[in-house]
């Protein structure tokens, strides 16, 4: 049985081995995450306006075109929990805030990103390089068990021999604000936005709205402790998703974030539907829910009119 025992150590040494160097090594790679991790460590007490959410605030909101100092912390799959959890993180670091911009989207209020199987793989990023919310599930604090192993060896190929740019690398630090556009416009945009709807379904739970309301109240209230204004808004979308939205989920959404903007002590929050915008023509999206480089100059230009006002 020892000996057994011992055969099996043998064996399992370099295989875990391996895997420990895979971990350590993808782990030192350069992503988004450590990108704005990276800024908001330097930059945090002069940031005037901060821009959270998903990629809609990612693709969409450029803070180029915002006076003073903007910064965009959205991620692709950010919910309401990681918004707060970020805003939580930086809480005695932001001195000098005035504004903060979240996106509210068809599915944010019920939706959670440990159900999210497109995203949920982003787990680990708010763990490794935050260090907030250890996931229960090992998997998802671990950089090669949160994805198929053969990913994590092409991404290791591709840094090693250099054989494609990561599309998660920061620019300049100095130039790096934290937006970022897609690499491509989908060629039939109605198809698309049909699919689009119906996956962005999936991801609709409406058992998680009282969590999502329960962080909602939080970033309020962390809003009027630091006496900064707070701006919710539906990123503009084109027709092709909200014709086949299921509109009670939306409407629900949208009546209750209105209610909430009309309390007496949300003098300071103010929400904004621009999901149908006619300001915004076709060529100002890459596909039905994600705004183009154009569009996004036009809706940051558009909010910094806003955040102008008194």
């Amino acid at each position: 049985m020892k000996l057994f025992i011992y055969r099996v150590l043998v064996f399992l040494l370099p295989v875990l081995t391996l895997l420990l160097v895979m971990e350590l090594y993808i782990r030192s790679l350069p992503n988004e995450y450590t990108a704005k991790k990276e800024y908001m460590d330097m930059h945090a007490p002069q940031v005037e306006t901060l821009i959270l959410g998903n990629s809609h605030a990612l693709n969409g909101i450029n803070p180029a075109y915002m006076d003073g100092h903007a910064y965009n912390l959205a991620f692709a799959g950010q919910t309401l929990k990681y918004d707060w959890e970020l805003l939580q993180y930086y809480d005695s670091s932001l001195t000098h805030l005035k504004n903060i911009i979240i996106p509210i989207s068809y599915f944010s209020l019920y939706n959670n990103l440990e159900s999210n199987s497109t995203n949920k793989f982003r787990l680990k990023y708010y763990k490794i390089n935050f260090g907030i919310l250890r996931h229960e599930n090992i998997l998802y604090n671990l950089e090669i068990a949160s994805v198929r192993f053969s990913k994590n060896v092409t991404t290791i190929q591709q840094q090693v021999f250099g054989t494609t740019a990561d599309a998660h690398a920061p620019g300049k630090r100095e130039e790096y604000l934290g937006w970022s556009t897609r690499n491509s416009t989908v060629e039939d945009i109605e198809k698309e936005g049909k699919e689009k709807v119906a996956r962005h379904e999936r991801y609709i739970r409406p058992e998680e709205l009282a969590s999502n309301m329960h962080y909602l109240d939080n970033i309020i209230s962390f809003a009027e402790q630091h006496k900064c204004k707070l701006y919710f808004i539906t990123t503009p979308h084109y027709a092709s998703y909200y014709r086949n939205m299921e509109t009670d989920y939306f409407t629900r959404a949208r009546h209750i974030m209105d209610s909430i903007c009309s309390l007496p002590y949300s003098t300071q929050v103010r929400y904004i539907d621009m999901m149908k915008d006619s300001r915004f023509t076709k060529s100002d999206f890459v596909n039905s829910d994600h705004l183009s480089v154009s569009g996004a100059a036009r809706l940051s230009s558009i909010l910094n009119g806003l955040l102008r006002e008194p």
